[in-house]
């Protein structure tokens, strides 16, 4: 996969968000990265939990009344599941890429500080985008 078809695959990922991706220069390297044919299948998952996890998110910022506290509690949960997923996810498409960009994706999204967890939940976000992408065919 070129970095140019990453980033026409882009564009359409930004036209769908109607301009709201926020990680978008990472996007393209994942992108890129996991179109390669032994990678596919990765990028596919990282999409689904990316989906999984915006969806859940909304749910416990919305923090419905009709949503108990257990329930609730379950749902924070298994985000968190499924962020330690996603990083698992994005490191083996990663794997065998350029040992500087690994690292400054550690070092933007894997940390453990506030700003690092909100980045990554942005690129989650942003890759939410390429799930339903996927879905539709385009």
């Amino acid at each position: 996969m070129s970095r140019s078809e990453a980033e026409k695959i882009a564009d359409e990922l930004q036209e769908l968000a109607q301009g709201k991706l926020k990680q978008r220069e990472d996007l393209v390297r994942i992108i890129e990265y996991g179109l390669k044919e032994e990678k596919k299948e990765l990028l596919g998952k990282a999409a689904f939990d990316s989906k999984f996890i915006c969806g859940l998110l909304k749910i416990v910022r919305r923090r419905d009344s009709i949503i108990d506290d257990e329930l609730l509690c379950r749902y924070s949960s298994e985000s968190s599941a499924r962020i330690t997923e996603l990083k698992q996810l994005l490191l083996l498409i990663l794997e065998g890429e350029s040992e500087f960009i690994t690292q400054i994706f550690k070092d933007k999204y894997f940390g453990m500080e506030c700003q690092s967890v909100a980045r990554l939940y942005e690129l989650a976000g942003d890759l939410s985008w390429l799930k339903l992408y996927q879905n539709s065919g385009l």
